[in-house]
């Protein structure tokens, strides 16, 4: 009887261990734990706001002022298409729900971070599958689950 026990334990631990939605809810919770644990979200707007986003939180700026895809220096110096326009414009509109370089909007686009980065471990998934196998591509997730950089560029925005 403890036999069969254990062996369906040990089969409900491993397939914990293989699940896609496993992998992507640590890896979540683990930089979430981070962002927070670490108050990262509040960003020095001393003696600017470029630390919050550098050129791409100047150009969310004049996004959610009005002013269009410009001044990603800081500084009002026109028109740029010193980057893509995607990853700013939404930014802006998280400045405009919760406050042009506020803690909040930190806190929000670093948590956007969080998920973006831990829903990683799927192509991660499928392309270890596709290329190396299963037991590779699952060790692969895992590690990226705990790599040290993934907890580090979260805190970037």
């Amino acid at each position: 009887m403890s036999v069969k026990a254990s062996h369906t334990e040990k089969h409900w631990v491993a397939s914990l261990l293989v699940s896609p939605t496993v992998m992507v809810a640590t890896a979540f919770f683990l930089r979430f734990a981070f962002i927070v644990l670490f108050r990262l979200y509040r960003f020095s707007v001393y003696p600017s706001n470029f630390w919050f986003g550098f050129e791409v939180g100047g150009v969310a700026r004049s996004l959610a002022a009005g002013q269009g895809f410009s001044s990603p220096c800081g500084f009002s110096s026109g028109a740029t298409a010193l980057i893509p326009p995607v990853y700013p414009t939404l930014l802006s509109l998280i400045f405009r729900m919760f406050g042009v370089f506020s803690d909040a909007s930190g806190f929000v686009i670093l948590t956007l971070n969080a998920v973006v980065s831990a829903l990683t471990c799927l192509p991660i998934l499928w392309i270890g599958r596709r290329t190396l196998g299963e037991t590779v591509s699952i060790v692969a997730a895992w590690f990226w689950v705990f790599w040290p950089m993934g907890f580090w560029e979260v805190r970037r925005v």
